[in-house]
């Protein structure tokens, strides 16, 4: 074996020590992300004016992704499109795994350059401006497999039943 090469294997005390360190990010409770009722209002303006627009969902393909209790879904958004997503229910996990976006949530504007991983809280809805062909891939915790009640069970129809916890 040489110098350079390094063996790795599963150490479960080195992991949680890996866990507890400054490196780890996001949160591990079901915060709802804060309201700003202008982004929010300005995210749902545009909703509403896209509503009036041809769809051009078939140029964003996705592949579902399924392991236990996990459901990825992944998503290619070509470049000079613009996507308004759904509220979600949960806080997940997002990975760009390239490409670059501008993206507006109730908390204003962020970039994400790919790749990077990112959390999102409960209550999020984005409007999405694709600067760069990016692959998006969004991981949930759920434990159903068909589409339809995947969806029932992550995404809010809108912002008052999500406060009312509608099932």
């Amino acid at each position: 074996m040489t110098a350079s090469m390094r063996i790795s294997y599963d150490d479960t005390e080195s992991f949680h020590s890996l866990c507890h360190s400054s490196s780890v990010k996001g949160f591990t409770d079901n915060r709802k992300i804060p309201q700003n009722e202008q982004f929010k209002n300005s995210i749902l303006a545009l909703q509403d004016k896209m509503l009036d627009m041809d769809s051009t969902l078939d140029k964003f393909p996705l592949t579902h992704h399924f392991a236990p209790n996990l459901y990825g879904r992944e998503m290619f958004l070509p470049a000079g499109n613009v996507v308004v997503g759904k509220i979600h229910k949960h806080a997940h996990l997002n990975i760009i795994a390239k490409g670059k976006v501008s993206v507006s949530t109730e908390e204003g504007p962020k970039e994400y350059t790919g790749p990077c991983v990112f959390t999102s809280y409960a209550g999020t809805k984005r409007a999405v401006n694709v600067i760069e062909d990016t692959i998006w891939i969004t991981v949930h915790c759920t434990d159903k497999t068909e589409l339809g009640a995947i969806e029932h069970e992550l995404i809010a129809s809108d912002y008052d039943s999500l406060e009312r916890g509608d099932k």
